[in-house]
């Protein structure tokens, strides 16, 4: 829970380079490019994600992988 309280008191960009980047200079450097390229393109760009949405991934994404039997993971495949 540590982490989640760090990330709520960081701008969007700083969150980003926490999530998916180290701390070396070199990883934040690259970071900060990818977060350019991202943000590049003006025209017809997906809308913003909402915090319901954001929520919903986040359940989503913490409950994966957590079941009480093997066998419920292949019931809910197609």
């Amino acid at each position: 829970m540590e982490g989640f309280a760090r990330g709520s008191q960081l701008s969007p960009a700083e969150l980003f380079l926490y999530i998916f980047f180290t701390k070396s200079e070199n990883s934040r450097s690259k970071g900060r490019e990818t977060l350019q390229r991202l943000f590049e393109r003006s025209d017809n760009r997906d809308k913003d994600t909402d915090e319901k949405a954001v929520a919903a991934q986040a359940k989503a994404i913490t409950g994966w992988g957590i079941t009480s039997d093997i066998d419920d993971i292949f019931d809910s495949l197609p």
